[in-house]
C-alpha cells in the first residue's frame, strides 16, 4: 500500500472478479445508500473493518479501486443453505463500480432471480 495515505494504510486490501452478469444481478445491494456487494468467501471481518477493493467487472477493461465497509456477514453452516461470505457498503457516494454496475444491470432490477442479499 502507499505510504502516506491513511486511509489504505488501515485498510485491508482484496481483489474480487465477477465476470458474469447474472452473478453481478445476484452480488449487488441497490438498497444501501451508495451501493454494495456481497462477497462470497469463507474468510469473514468484522462489520465496521474498512475494505479497498479493487473490482474487476464483467469486460471492463480496467479495475475498480473501490473503498467499502464490512456490513454484514453470512457465517459457513448459515441456515437457508446461505453461501457464506460478507457484504460490503461502498463508501464514496460517486463509486465509479456503482455507476457502472447500475449501467450494466439496467432492466435486471425488478426480476424475481434469487440473490445472495436481503
Amino acid at each position: 500500500m502507499a505510504k502516506g495515505s491513511p486511509a489504505l494504510e488501515r485498510s485491508k486490501l482484496l481483489s474480487f472478479e465477477i465476470r458474469d452478469r447474472a452473478a453481478l444481478y445476484g452480488a449487488y445491494m441497490p438498497f444501501l445508500t451508495h451501493g454494495g456487494l456481497f462477497i462470497p468467501t469463507q474468510t469473514l471481518y468484522p462489520l465496521g473493518t474498512e475494505l479497498f477493493l479493487l473490482l474487476s467487472l464483467l469486460d471492463a477493461p480496467e479495475k475498480f479501486p473501490t473503498a467499502a465497509r464490512v456490513v454484514w456477514a453470512t457465517p459457513p453452516q448459515a441456515q437457508g443453505a446461505r453461501k457464506p461470505g460478507f457484504g460490503v457498503a461502498f463508501s464514496d457516494p460517486a463509486c465509479p463500480a456503482r455507476r457502472y454496475i447500475e449501467r450494466q444491470l439496467v432492466g435486471l432490477g425488478d426480476s424475481e432471480r434469487p440473490t445472495h442479499t436481503l
